[in-house]
């Protein structure tokens, strides 16, 4: 089941997130994929935990290397299921 498509069964008992909550991930050149969130100290706690992260000033925005190791780390981290 991919972690960003809920199942349907389990989304009509589960609350929605906040906004502070949602991630949005997309890909990123030289094998990197953009993280951007909501900033609050406890979102750049969860992504300083996924190896390999670092700040792109360009774009204003998070990048991990698109590696299951850093994958299952950011979901991990932002409570998502893989």
């Amino acid at each position: 089941m991919n972690p960003f498509t809920p199942n349907p069964e389990e989304a009509a008992t589960e609350q929605p997130c906040s906004a502070q909550d949602q991630i949005h991930v997309s890909l990123a050149p030289e094998g990197r994929l953009y993280v951007r969130f909501r900033y609050s100290e406890g979102n750049v706690e969860k992504i300083k935990t996924v190896p390999g992260r670092r700040w792109d000033s360009n774009v204003k925005c998070w990048s991990v290397p698109r590696t299951e190791e850093a994958i299952e780390r950011l979901l991990a981290a932002f409570n998502l299921e893989s």
